[in-house]
């Protein structure tokens, strides 16, 4: 099927494309739509042409329009509508597309087309998304570095908080005992006391020395110092 052949349109059989233009950004995605008549809901071949000259057919196979390329399905096509939506159109997109159909292998009919325009994105837009970019890195940095730092600083409290007990308890196994002499003072000699009766007699139990004046009783205290 070549253009000049889709040109010729029989009686009755109309394709129309609508909007005529249409304009766009970068990276929109865009739905192009043609509509024509199938009374009897016969199965109908629908062409996408691209470019003035047409004579490129658009196909989702291509290099350029793999992935990016939806087009309408059999039973859409029976009820006289085809779509071509194209995603994320770039600059080299803008052209024109035409819309070919060819019903029964005989009746065939070619739209106007749509005028397609693809623009860059606005530099201050750009700038703009920039600017929100790197804002939202700087909070995500802020953010980091915060919870770094607190990580930090209860580590090294741990860190002290346990040299500290580490270091009170070395101390402590270190130092002497303490023990008490019987005088009740702190001292770290023993002293021990021994009663030793210098009467021959029998000592008398339970007796104070003043009431026994003849009696003699001395106390010696041996000092024994730890090795």
């Amino acid at each position: 099927m070549n253009r000049n052949t889709q040109n010729q349109r029989r009686d009755g059989f109309r394709v129309s494309q609508d909007p005529k233009s249409l304009n766009v950004m970068a990276g929109e995605n865009v739905s192009l739509k043609c509509t024509f008549e199938n009374h009897n809901m016969e199965l109908a071949k629908v062409l996408w042409f691209w470019g003035a000259v047409g004579d490129f057919i658009l196909s989702p196979h291509h290099p350029f329009y793999k992935g990016r390329i939806q087009m309408s399905n059999l039973e859409q096509q029976k009820l006289g509508q085809a779509t071509l939506i194209l995603s994320a159109v770039e600059e080299r997109d803008s052209s024109l597309y035409q819309c070919c159909v060819q019903i029964n292998w005989e009746q065939t009919g070619l739209g106007e087309g749509t005028v397609l325009s693809v623009t860059g994105r606005n530099q201050s837009q750009t700038a703009k998304t920039d600017c929100q970019m790197d804002w939202f890195g700087e909070i995500i940095v802020y953010r980091v570095g915060v919870s770094l730092g607190a990580v930090a600083f209860l580590a090294m409290m741990v860190l002290l908080l346990w040299r500290c007990k580490e270091t009170i308890t070395k101390t402590r196994q270190q130092q002497p005992s303490k023990r008490y002499s019987q005088a009740g003072g702190e001292t770290d000699e023993v002293l021990h006391y021994a009663k030793i009766n210098l009467t021959p007699q029998k000592p008398v139990e339970n007796a104070s020395v003043q009431t026994h004046p003849g009696k003699c009783t001395e106390y010696a205290s041996i000092q024994i110092r730890p090795l």
